[in-house]
């Protein structure tokens, strides 16, 4: 039977709803992806600069889409704010048409300010959040429809921030074997209510590749321990990264009593983010070895240096 033609003026059948709607997604799913790799850019140079002071290189920055109207009134001053330790980063962030505006950004401070819970995670949160305070704006409303970048894993305490701020997204570049809480050490920010997953381009799990794990990537040979320990220390690293090259960090917990449905994605730039400390670390281990050697006076690391 010869096709039916259609009648003059009579329209053509329109397009499947389903696969407008599949379009539509998918070009959504591509600006986020491309929004979250430039935002990662400015957490990187965050921990770029903490690396530069002596700091462990980490980063991270809180942002909150533009449409929110806290978000625009505080778009000016956060910017500027950021442009003063980042500039390069943020201004191609906002050239390339990110959609966000700067709330914090910071990177580790433990050293400078002689207190390990100045994460850089912890110290945006409340940059952050002293930021909407001053403008009267709240933080119930705003947060959680804020994402917080950080270039690697979240350890517990951080974790635990973005939960207590009811964050609406988590970031993150590297995985941490060591303290990690998105399921490498601990499993506090996915959970069976809902979490988000991973996106599209992301590392896999249980490679040397974006996973910040010295067991796994000291391939030159050279000690790479996070901290200066014994055997013991070494041991409990070993087995921490063989836990994470075998367990999916997607693995479901328990939700949170208050905030089940936080989205989580990982491995956004990872290795960028695993490079910096990879080379941190290498670094500053040449460095003790080569104040060792020199015997006398300044022997030995930082770290082994009495209180």
């Amino acid at each position: 039977m010869p096709p039916r033609r259609r009648r003059a003026g009579q329209r053509a059948p329109a397009a499947a709803p389903a696969a407008a709607a599949d379009d539509a997604a998918t070009a959504t799913r591509h600006r986020r992806d491309a929004a979250d790799r430039r935002w990662m850019a400015v957490a990187l140079e965050q921990a770029r600069l903490a690396g530069e002071r002596g700091e462990v290189p980490i980063g991270a920055v809180v942002v909150v889409a533009v449409g929110d109207e806290e978000g625009e009134a505080a778009t000016t001053a956060a910017a500027a704010a950021a442009a003063a330790a980042a500039a390069a980063a943020t201004a191609a962030a906002a050239a390339d048409g990110a959609r966000g505006a700067l709330l914090a950004a910071r990177g580790n401070e433990a050293e400078a300010l002689c207190d390990p819970t100045a994460h850089a995670e912890a110290l945006a949160l409340r940059a952050a959040l002293a930021r909407l305070s001053s403008r009267g704006a709240s933080w119930r409303s705003v947060l959680p429809r804020a994402t917080l970048y950080a270039t690697c894993e979240p350890c517990p305490m951080c974790a635990g921030a973005a939960l207590a701020c009811r964050v609406g997204r988590v970031v993150y570049g590297c995985r941490q074997p060591r303290l990690g809480a998105d399921g490498s050490w601990a499993r506090l920010l996915r959970s069976g209510g809902g979490g988000g997953g991973d996106g599209d381009g992301e590392v896999e799990d249980g490679g040397a590749e974006g996973v910040f794990a010295p067991s796994l990537l000291s391939a030159t040979g050279d000690n790479e321990e996070e901290e200066v320990g014994g055997s013991g220390a070494r041991q409990g690293e070993a087995a921490a990264a063989a836990a994470a090259a075998t367990t999916p960090a997607t693995a479901a917990g328990p939700p949170h009593p208050y905030h089940p449905n936080l989205e989580v994605r990982s491995g956004v730039r990872a290795d960028e983010a695993a490079a910096l400390l990879r080379d941190f670390f290498r670094r500053r281990r040449r460095e003790g070895r080569r104040g060792e050697s020199g015997g006398g006076g300044g022997g030995g690391s930082e770290e082994e240096a009495p209180l």
